[in-house]
């Protein structure tokens, strides 16, 4: 083996393993979405799930859609299948930054 491929992949072996930090959400939070999905607020559980996972620009579309049904006095057709596409970018997100009991949580808070 030359030796650039050597370093190469030695650099991509140090970089598998330096772990990322993972964040736990505070069970209120948790706690909160899912009153909020129980309670029939689907849309507003969304905007505070991908509020908790810093996921900004989500949080803003799913905004943008309770805004939406709002001022139609009703969900538009296919705007249920875009929402259950952002929700699960959400969850692929959400996967990635938080810890594996803050995700398990997440998601059964849906």
């Amino acid at each position: 083996m030359s030796h650039p491929v050597k370093a190469f992949q030695q650099a991509l072996e140090r970089q598998a393993a330096v772990k990322v930090a993972k964040i736990t959400l505070d069970p209120k939070v948790i706690a909160q979405i899912s009153r909020m999905t129980h309670g029939n607020s689907i849309s507003e559980s969304y905007v505070r799930g991908a509020e908790a996972i810093g996921a900004k620009r989500l949080a803003e579309k799913f905004k943008l859609i309770v805004k939406l049904v709002e001022l139609e006095g009703h969900r538009p057709r296919g705007l249920g299948e875009y929402q259950y596409e952002l929700y699960q970018e959400m969850l692929k997100q959400a996967e990635h930054v938080l810890d594996e009991a803050s995700y398990q949580d997440f998601y059964q808070a849906f």
